[in-house]
């Protein structure tokens, strides 16, 4: 699609069509910006997530693939250079996080106006050394116009002290309201009557800390043996983990369901979720299960501005795996109305509502 008269286009890059917090963030500020107006564009270069790219499409969005960058760096910066020149889009967001000085290059050389830098990671999982780290992070910088992360510690992770605007990953707090019909259909198909559920929704990948979840989990079963374990998701380390709850003999107690399309049902079959993860910028799985009345305990890695119910506690990773449980079964007796915790969740920044009129401004500020 080339560019018409008055038209507004934006174009994202990310690494990968898969079914992470990225994704799920542009699938739910897309739909708003393409009502309003703009065409959205996205450019992935990994195969694509099945239902993770319908549902992008489903919202709008066009999305195109080009060169592997770790494969082909040369021809993944050519190829999104013609992209950027034919398109000819009036913003240029770029979601790779340490990999953002990529695309960035390519739109700068391509003579983009608008240039985002926008951060969701905390920390990363790449190895490299500190100077190249620092060179990376220097390159982002020198090559975006404006900064954008999803939380302040996402954000202070590459961009230091420099200043930046936070667009949180807002979700629709309808969709996960607590639907008690639904937990008892789900609970009665997956066999998990009269249970204590722990739930985890994420990708199976280090970030997630899955070893440490397996660790606490069975604690917390040495006191209590209806406690049973769902994960939800996919990901690399999936294999790795299914051998690893065989060998502390927990495989009769931790369910692998995979990848949802109907994810916010699963949170109403939960009583808790547990999130040890290693880093996070502001992890969308937390609000979604805050808006549907879930208690959590996450660890004080995740970014404290997610920490908004009084059922929802950060702990220090540095406690001992007993101690994890026992905050989880102190939890668990605190009262809790789910229903008015989705009402608490409407009239935060995380309502969708709210989030894509702001987000909205932003580039209309931006383009005047």
């Amino acid at each position: 699609m080339l560019k018409k008269g008055g038209q507004k286009i934006i174009l994202h890059f990310i690494s990968g069509i898969k079914s992470g917090g990225v994704e799920q963030f542009l699938s739910n500020y897309s739909l708003y910006m393409i009502k309003n107006g703009f065409t959205v564009y996205i450019i992935y270069q990994h195969e694509a997530h099945p239902k993770s790219l319908a549902r992008l499409e489903q919202a709008g969005c066009i999305c195109i693939r080009v060169a592997n960058k770790r494969k082909h760096p040369f021809k993944n910066i050519v190829d999104s250079i013609k992209i950027i020149k034919k398109i000819q889009p009036d913003i240029v967001e770029c979601h790779q996080d340490l990999a953002n000085f990529f695309p960035l290059i390519a739109a700068r050389i391509s003579g983009s106006k608008i240039r985002i830098v926008h951060i969701h990671s905390s920390n990363t999982d790449v190895k490299v050394p500190k100077l190249v780290l620092a060179l990376m992070k220097m390159l982002i910088v020198k090559n975006a116009t404006n900064r954008v992360a999803c939380s302040a510690t996402a954000g202070k992770f590459v961009y230091g002290n420099l200043s930046f605007k936070i667009v949180p990953n807002a979700i629709n707090t309808n969709e996960f309201r607590f639907d008690k019909q639904v937990r008892e259909q789900l609970r009665a198909t997956l066999k998990l009557e009269n249970k204590f559920v722990i739930g985890h929704v994420g990708r199976l990948t280090r970030a997630k800390n899955h070893v440490r979840l397996f660790q606490i989990f069975q604690k917390i079963r040495e006191k209590n043996l209806n406690a049973e374990l769902v994960l939800i998701g996919g990901g690399e380390l999936e294999k790795n983990l299914i051998a690893l709850a065989q060998e502390m003999q927990l495989s009769e107690h931790i369910a692998f369901l995979g990848e949802k399309n109907n994810v916010e049902d699963y949170y109403s079959l939960m009583d808790m979720m547990i999130m040890p993860s290693l880093y996070e910028g502001g992890p969308i799985t937390a609000i979604e299960g805050q808006a549907n009345g879930l208690p959590m305990v996450l660890s004080t890695e995740v970014d404290p501005s997610v920490n908004i119910l009084k059922t929802t506690k950060l702990y220090p990773l540095r406690s001992t795996d007993q101690q994890w449980a026992q905050e989880v079964e102190n939890l668990n007796k605190i009262f809790n109305n789910r229903y008015e915790s989705n009402m608490v969740m409407e009239n935060t920044n995380f309502n969708i509502e709210y989030g894509k009129k702001n987000l909205y401004q932003y580039y209309q500020s931006l383009l005047d």
